[in-house]
């Protein structure tokens, strides 16, 4: 049996949007030992180094949809410190939405589950 890896899915919403991306990305390959720790809501500095130790302790990886780029960059920061590898899926689509767009990202987490809630 091979090791099991380990993958964090952080979000400051509920993490489905990074599940699903996630798990997406996964039924690319065809034998998978990978255990998935979903971690919503995180907002913190503290619940974002918190994410990222546990990482650190299973020899994980984190993958992370955060809105805010303060907490993008915070994420970048204490993961590259940790020596934690981490993917950050939605801050490089934002940032081309605002260059196209021509404005700012409102960066409220939960607007897209709001959004479908609604329909």
């Amino acid at each position: 049996m091979t090791e099991i890896k380990h993958i964090f899915i952080v979000s400051d919403a509920t993490g489905v949007t990074c599940e699903r991306v996630t798990k997406a990305a996964l039924a690319q390959f065809e034998e998978q030992n990978v255990e998935l720790h979903k971690k919503p809501f995180v907002r913190s500095p503290q619940e974002v180094e918190g994410a990222l130790r546990e990482a650190l302790e299973l020899g994980g990886m984190v993958v992370y949809t955060l809105v805010g780029l303060e907490e993008r960059k915070r994420m970048a920061e204490m993961s590259e410190k940790l020596g934690v590898p981490a993917l950050d899926i939605l801050g490089p689509l934002l940032l081309k939405f605002a260059q196209l767009l021509g404005g700012r990202p409102a960066e409220v987490p939960g607007l897209y589950q709001d959004l479908i809630n609604e329909h």
